[in-house]
C-alpha cells in the first residue's frame, strides 16, 4: 500500500488541527473554572454578610423583648393591672415568638463555610 508523504502530511495537519482545538477547549475550561471560583467566593462573602445582618436583627429583637419584659415587670410593681398591660404583654409574647422563629430559621439555614 502506497501511503505517500502527501497523505501523511494531510493526516498530520488534521491531527495538529484537532490538538489545537483541544488546547483551546482546555484553556476555555480553565477560564470558566476560574470564573466559577470567583463567583463562589462572592457568594460566600454575601452569605457571610447576610448571616451577620440576620444575627444582628435577632440580637436587636431579643434586646427589645427584654426591655419590654422589664417595663412590664416595672409597671406591675407600680400597680398596673393585668388588664392594663394585656396589650403590651401580647406584644411581648409575639415579639419573643418572632425572635425565636427568626433565630431557628437562621440556625436551620446556616451552612458552615469551609
Amino acid at each position: 500500500m502506497n501511503w505517500g508523504w502527501g497523505r501523511l502530511d494531510r493526516i498530520e495537519a488534521k491531527l495538529d488541527f484537532i490538538v489545537g482545538l483541544v488546547q483551546v477547549l482546555i484553556l476555555k475550561e480553565k477560564k470558566d473554572m476560574a470564573t466559577l471560583g470567583e463567583s463562589i467566593d462572592v457568594l460566600k462573602k454575601d452569605v457571610t454578610q447576610q448571616i451577620t445582618v440576620v444575627a444582628g436583627v435577632v440580637t436587636l429583637v431579643k434586646g427589645l423583648a427584654d426591655k419590654l419584659a422589664a417595663a412590664l415587670a416595672a409597671a406591675q410593681l407600680a400597680g398596673a393591672t393585668p388588664e392594663q398591660l394585656a396589650d403590651l404583654q401580647s406584644l411581648h409574647t409575639e415579639m419573643v415568638g418572632n425572635n425565636d422563629a427568626l433565630a431557628k430559621a437562621v440556625a436551620d439555614n446556616t451552612v458552615a463555610i469551609p
